[in-house]
């Protein structure tokens, strides 16, 4: 059902590109399509270069700290907004390729939609450009229409092309997200984060796989809608390309074992939680971000710990009353850690031994 939803979309756009193209003429068509198409070649070309420019982690954190009194002062409960930009500093602080990767998951989820609003608005000003020049030029226009041959079916052929390209520009955010969405229903049921027996997250992964094997998107994404949307939503973080869809299974697995460690005292741990300590090593293997973020994490917790400091309000790991003995292997783990912690081979190794 979907995809004859898709495929219609898709006919009603390119039909009634061509019939308005064929009533209007050809003269007119011709300017419109060009306006349309540095319309979309615009919108792209914006995206791109604000993507080249979001902002580095340290410019990321200084913004948000020059305007840390505009935000008490001139926004409604400021105080309260204030001590959580202050808490998201604090957090920046401990992993700047943490800080990297949300301003680039940002503008990767961001820019597809933004690209469609900008094609949208560039468009109407172009439509009175458009406007302008077919008023000047209205007599000489039907003129040249009256002396070329068949230039009503030539112009329906224009406007054919003419909705090819508002079809690409629109797919762009539809193709973008489900190709992400398909990959992370399925693995938030396999992780059974998500129950795969409800009929809602049944009724929506049925939708998501229908529309993702349409012929219409397939054909999109062979001709070239691919590339498209990945040049807008591939992720650069610590000077690696990244893509959403290939970090989604890492990032789950450690989600989903980090909870299960965070359920169980660290004196109560034994090969249960030593069995997701070892899957948390292993997941950085599938991952390029898990690795150098964990390793931001742990440097700055180790280096607390061992100048006896609290690490966001954690204290270093008790023992109990086994403490006093262990101290000294404790002590030499925590500083094993902070050295390796930067170097992701080393820290894999780490996490894998003290499992």
């Amino acid at each position: 059902m979907y995809s004859m939803i898709l495929l219609g979309a898709v006919a009603a756009i390119m039909l009634l590109c061509a019939g308005w193209s064929a009533l209007r003429g050809l003269s007119k068509t011709r300017v419109r399509f060009l306006t349309v198409l540095v319309s979309a070649v615009a919108a792209v070309v914006t995206c791109l270069i604000a993507k080249a420019q979001l902002p580095a982690p340290a410019e990321f954190t200084e913004l948000l700290r020059s305007n840390l009194d505009n935000i008490r002062q001139n926004v409604a409960d400021g105080a309260q907004v204030a001590a959580t930009v202050e808490q998201i500093l604090e957090y920046a602080e401990i992993s700047p390729t943490l800080v990297e990767l949300v301003i680039q998951l940002a503008g990767a989820l961001m820019l597809p939609t933004v690209c469609l609003v900008l094609f949208i608005v560039y468009s109407i000003l172009t439509w009175i450009v458009y406007l302008i020049v077919t008023l000047i030029f209205h007599r000489s226009m039907k003129e040249y229409n009256r002396s070329v041959p068949m230039s009503r079916l030539r112009a329906a052929g224009l406007g054919l092309a003419q909705g090819l390209v508002v079809v690409v520009i629109l797919f762009l955010p539809v193709s973008g997200y489900l190709a992400i969405a398909e990959p992370t229903m399925q693995e938030l049921a396999q992780k059974e984060i998500i129950d795969k027996n409800d009929p809602t997250t049944q009724t929506m992964q049925d939708a998501i796989s229908e529309i993702n094997g349409s012929p219409v998107l397939v054909v999109y994404r062979t001709v070239g809608g691919n590339l498209l949307s990945n040049s807008m939503m591939e992720m650069k973080v610590a000077g690696t390309e990244v893509k959403i869809e290939e970090e989604l299974d890492s990032i789950i697995i450690l989600l989903q074992h980090v909870t299960e460690l965070t359920q169980t005292e660290f004196t109560n741990y034994g090969e249960a939680e030593a069995a997701h300590i070892r899957a948390i090593g292993d997941s950085f293997e599938d991952s390029k971000l898990l690795a150098p973020i964990i390793g931001d994490v742990l440097y700055a917790a180790t280096d607390a710990w061992i100048n006896c400091e609290a690490f966001l309000g954690m204290e270093k790991p008790d023992l109990g009353e086994s403490g006093a003995l262990f101290a000294p292997f404790v002590d030499a783990l925590l500083d094993i850690v902070h050295g390796d912690a930067k170097t992701s081979t080393l820290l894999q190794a780490d996490v894998k031994t003290l499992a």
